[in-house]
């Protein structure tokens, strides 16, 4: 099991960075969004990837753009602006999130 863990993660990462860099509508942002990606549910994790690899704007679930937002990380700002609607941003933060841009250093 710790073996399958420890193999998750990078194969993970070169997945995600493979879909970046297929991807012509997004580029990777210098963080990258690989704690996005790893602090929501499998499930979640998957459809957004899958979602990188196609390029399907809608190919995330509003239950996963919820998921996704909610991780705060701001390097994946960018790439989620593309992928999940502006109600998604105000899940987590609230009316700040109006015009579906969080605010810069906002908790």
């Amino acid at each position: 099991m710790a073996l399958r863990r420890r193999l998750h993660v990078p194969l993970f990462l070169l997945l995600l960075a493979v879909a970046f860099l297929a991807s012509p509508v997004v580029g990777l942002p210098p963080g990258g969004c690989y704690e996005t990606a790893t602090k929501v549910s499998r499930r979640c994790s998957g459809e957004f990837i899958k979602a990188l690899f196609s390029d399907d704007l809608h190919g995330v679930s509003r239950k996963c753009c919820d998921e996704l937002t909610c991780v705060r990380e701001q390097s994946c700002f960018s790439v989620l602006l593309w992928y999940c609607p502006p109600e998604a941003w105000a899940h987590c933060y609230g009316g700040k999130a109006a015009a579906g841009v969080p605010l810069q250093g906002s908790p």
